[in-house]
């Protein structure tokens, strides 16, 4: 069973959009740089006006689900991490924490991904009851797929707002002006000493929108990275995270969870690219009898 990538490892992964990585992941980013290829040539970049009025016409014509407010995972008080740092098991407050509604579609071109939220992200980085944060991570935990080879494989897609930086000596500070960007990984080739997961292939490419002072995040996904395209199906969840200098998870909020909120996990979802319907599969039996491990 593949370690799901948790919000540290997340926003790990943002701090690479956005700045050099911290030294305290050095390893496993040294052993995932080893078999990387990393589409260095074709970062994120924003959308053009024509791309935007393609992005809204393949969501208009896709899925969107709405999300209950102050629906945050409830994390079992005590919860700690292997980094040493406890969760959350009361979420702040932060209204830009908080899941309001996913949306999804697809062209020839790209797989879009709408996540909004319900307030605005802040311009810069911000204190809470004396907590850092650092981010806001909205990520589709798995993407399940038949690439252009006929062969089963899967990736993970984030994206997110930071509102952290490090400075020269490698320590995290709050941000003069928050950050939005993505990053996909495909096709896991094993797992580090910290049992993460490695990836053949970690790339920026696509376009982003939203973030700081705007409610959402919007993504555009290049269907080429993955090997398929229009009319075929793929297999995803979807989550957000918080993450803080006191709080592991600071909050975590899943889309189509379960109403008693015991399971870590969203519903898995079968979706068709290009339709306007989805298929829900539920949450995985594993992750009903191991809560913990999602």
């Amino acid at each position: 069973m593949k370690t799901k990538i948790s919000v540290m490892i997340f926003l790990l992964l943002l701090m690479i959009v956005f700045t050099a990585c911290n030294s305290i992941q050095k390893n496993t980013t040294e052993i995932q740089d080893k078999y990387a290829k990393n589409d260095k040539g074709e970062p994120t970049r924003s959308f053009t006006s024509a791309e935007l009025q393609a992005a809204e016409k393949a969501l208009q014509n896709g899925v969107k689900i709405d999300d209950q407010q102050n629906d945050f995972f409830k994390i079992p008080p005590g919860t700690m991490q292997p980094d040493g740092r406890p969760d959350n098991p009361n979420p702040y407050p932060l209204p830009w924490t908080d899941f309001r509604s996913l949306s999804f579609g697809a062209d020839e071109n790209y797989l879009y991904v709408k996540f909004q939220f319900w307030g605005e992200f802040p311009k810069k980085g911000i204190i809470y009851d004396g907590d850092m944060i650092w981010g806001t991570g909205a990520k589709i935990d798995e993407i399940d797929f038949v690439n252009s080879e006929g062969k089963n494989d899967s990736a993970e897609f984030g994206s997110g707002v930071m509102f952290v930086r490090d400075d020269e000596k490698g320590k995290r500070i709050l941000a003069d002006k928050s950050s939005v960007g993505h990053l996909t990984m495909i096709s896991p080739l094993g797992h580090d000493e910290k049992m993460e997961t490695i990836y053949k292939t970690r790339t920026e490419a696509g376009m982003v929108a939203g973030g700081p002072d705007y409610d959402y995040v919007l993504s555009a996904i290049p269907l080429r990275i993955f090997g398929v395209k229009l009319g075929d199906e793929i297999i995803i969840s979807f989550a957000t995270e918080t993450g803080s200098s006191k709080y592991h998870h600071e909050a975590i909020d899943f889309i189509l969870d379960n109403p008693e909120h015991t399971v870590k996990g969203g519903a898995k979802l079968k979706y068709k690219l290009g339709s306007n319907a989805y298929e829900n599969l539920g949450i995985p039996d594993y992750y009903k009898e191991n809560p913990q491990e999602r």
